[in-house]
């Protein structure tokens, strides 16, 4: 008799697969355009030479995407392995890591159990994945477990749901998203009734974030935990952060295995 869990976890499991499979186009347009421009590459730079100086050389990018953070990091000189659940992901990754000119490793692979062994790497970054992990906490535990002992994660991520939002500010969500489809050849993906729903019941739609995010990351063993806010005001300016932040909460989490 096969487990209702199990079930239910594997179901989820293809929908977030297929659902960042189906949407790769729009995420390498995202990619494609941030890494050409240099203002906003030069802020992320600073953030993270704050975050992670030299003292982390071996990184994982967990929920790489088309590889934005991968990219980055590695053009800074750090050793970068990027995982994503997405083969069609991992592929973009691979590809706009050539064209760049930066050597990445890919792994496909489920951040709730990672293909790797303890104490593998210096430092985990993970950026705007958690929200779509269908059991953050376990993803959090297997962060600390891959972790040496001194090892730091630093996790960019914010609250996307417009729940309470006032008439002027949802229309702010509406005219950001047309700016964005225009901005970033967004293609409109077939409707799916089903996907949408399972999308909808995950955890992060009805979070107390970063509140919550700060209890896991505690939970997993964590220490020495902070929180930057409003990294969106840190990183974008003028019409990128009108169609990327203003409406939204972008925060990061950093803490460090002791």
């Amino acid at each position: 008799m096969i487990n209702t869990n199990y079930r239910i976890r594997v179901t989820m499991d293809k929908v977030i697969r297929d659902y960042f499979s189906e949407e790769s186009g729009v995420f390498d347009s995202y990619t494609k355009k941030s890494l050409t421009i240099d203002k906003e590459q030069s802020k992320w730079r600073k953030l993270y030479s704050e975050v992670l100086g030299s003292g982390f050389k071996k990184i994982l990018n967990v929920g790489c995407g088309p590889g934005t953070e991968a990219i980055l990091l590695a053009g800074m000189g750090y050793e970068v392995t990027a995982l994503d659940f997405s083969p069609e992901m991992i592929e973009l990754t691979k590809q706009n890591a050539e064209t760049c000119g930066v050597s990445v490793t890919t792994v496909v692979g489920d951040a709730e159990n990672l293909p790797f062994q303890e104490g593998e790497f210096d430092a985990i970054v993970s950026n705007y994945a958690l929200w779509a992990i269908p059991h953050p906490q376990a993803a959090i535990n297997e962060w600390f477990r891959v972790l040496r002992e001194g090892g730091r994660v630093a996790y960019v991520d914010g609250i996307w749901s417009s729940k309470g939002y006032s008439f002027f500010r949802r229309m702010w969500v509406k005219k950001a998203a047309k700016m964005r489809r225009k901005d970033s050849n967004h293609h409109q993906s077939a409707h799916n009734p089903e996907r949408s729903s399972r999308m909808a019941g995950l955890w992060s739609n009805d979070a107390d974030r970063p509140v919550e995010d700060l209890r896991m990351v505690k939970a997993a063993g964590f220490s020495q935990i902070r929180k930057i806010d409003k990294v969106d005001r840190r990183i974008f300016s003028g019409k990128r952060y009108i169609e990327y932040g203003y409406h939204k909460v972008h925060f990061m989490i950093i803490a460090d295995k002791l």
